[in-house]
């Protein structure tokens, strides 16, 4: 029932013993630890959304879901190899980055202030990082075009409660990739 594949032998020497190769699927993800999956390679960036306890307990689950020689590799992969998304002068800003991953995967509107600006209502859709500074694309309404946030330029954020349905033609990577040079620091006034 459980789904591992047993067998019984008889005699002296006889007992029950699992199927010789036999390997557990990877099961009991949590939902964190699904979206953990995505920033597998980038732990500190997961620590930054929040998600890094997460990320770690699904690492040790799929190392023990490995055979071997294959955990062996990703160990290996991961001690020689480091990604820092980190700023050299400057905070990250970490729990505006928890607060927006998720308020992004439960689809909440959110309440805000930008700079001087008075408050405003948004839609968050997507966290980008990009050169070691975080963007948060959103929109106010349905219906508006999409605007890209500096996270560090948000403050005295919180949730309405409410939920606000995702665009389901917005794939963040294509948009990003289409309109990022509009936010480059070149093209700041």
């Amino acid at each position: 029932m459980a789904g591992v594949p047993i067998y019984s032998t008889r005699g002296r020497g006889g007992g029950f013993h699992i199927w010789e190769g036999f390997r557990s699927q990877l099961r009991g993800l949590t939902a964190d630890e699904a979206g953990a999956l995505a920033l597998l390679g980038t732990p500190q960036v997961a620590t930054q959304l929040g998600l890094g306890a997460a990320l770690g307990r699904v690492r040790l689950k799929l190392e023990q879901a490995l055979p071997p020689e294959l955990a062996n590799e990703l160990t290996t992969v991961s001690q020689r190899f480091h990604h820092d998304p980190t700023p050299w002068d400057g905070e990250v800003p970490e729990a505006a980055l928890a607060f927006f991953e998720v308020a992004i995967r439960r689809r909440r509107i959110v309440r805000t202030h930008t700079g001087a600006d008075a408050e405003i209502e948004i839609h968050p859709l997507a966290l980008v990082l990009k050169a070691a500074e975080w963007f948060l694309i959103a929109r106010t309404e349905p219906a508006e075009p999409y605007t890209v946030y500096p996270v560090a330029d948000l403050h005295g954020y919180g949730t309405t409660g409410d939920r606000f349905p995702y665009p389901e033609d917005f794939e963040p990577s294509a948009w990003w990739i289409r309109h990022h040079q509009k936010f480059s620091p070149s093209n700041s006034p």
